[in-house]
């Protein structure tokens, strides 16, 4: 990861200042019947300049599960909601 032991910021891969973070958030990936949401990823947020990214092998671990969800994942019902 790019925080070292005391999580102090590192420096961001965009704008070169030391006001990069660690945050986790879900995601949504594809739409439908084939959509799969992804909980609790870690990216690394600027406060700096507001650029959100991934590290390399969190980015490959989402590919792995999207390209082969039925592996990965475990069905469940969530409510959705369209606002338009």
């Amino acid at each position: 990861m790019t925080f070292n032991q005391q999580n102090q910021p590192q420096l961001c891969v965009n704008c070169g200042k030391p006001a990069a973070y660690e945050i986790r958030r879900d995601e949504l990936f594809g739409s439908g019947e084939k959509a799969v949401i992804i909980e609790n990823i870690p990216m690394i947020k600027c406060r700096n300049c507001g650029l959100i990214y991934l590290e390399p092998q969190v980015s490959r671990r989402i590919d792995e599960i999207c390209a082969h969800p039925e592996q990965h994942t475990t069905q469940v019902e969530k409510a959705v909601a369209k606002i338009a």
